[in-house]
């Protein structure tokens, strides 16, 4: 309850109680009965939506997504940060490969080369 009181939703609290407590004792058995329900739906959906307002409108919530939003950022440039060098990593590795290949390459020619010498 203190947590309520410390951002401001204290009197929409002790209203939803007030408004869940009457909910489970209403009954709907006549015409009257359900006017007065869809009238309660009514504030019920008011409530929500000025809770919902507000709770937007808080500079506690504000501020959480200006940091939410500083921590996605961070976020995509560290993960782009580690993309570039994978990739690096990455063009190195395939550079080292096309070395290696080169080499097989020549030593393949050269030892075809012997044995064509060889066989002449």
């Amino acid at each position: 309850m203190e947590s309520t009181k410390s951002i401001g939703f204290s009197d929409k609290l002790s209203n939803a109680v007030g408004i869940a407590e009457a909910a489970k004792t209403m009954l709907v058995t006549s015409t009257e009965q359900h006017r007065a329900a869809s009238d309660k739906i009514k504030t019920i959906r008011e409530y929500e939506a000025d809770l919902e307002a507000e709770y937007k409108a808080h500079p506690t919530i504000i501020e959480a997504r200006q940091l939410q939003k500083m921590k996605v950022d961070l976020a995509t440039l560290l993960e782009d940060a580690r993309k570039t060098i994978k990739r690096r990593q990455m063009d190195y590795e395939d550079a080292e490969e096309r070395k290696r290949r080169a080499e097989e390459a020549r030593l393949a020619e050269i030892a075809r080369k012997e044995a064509e010498a060889e066989a002449a």
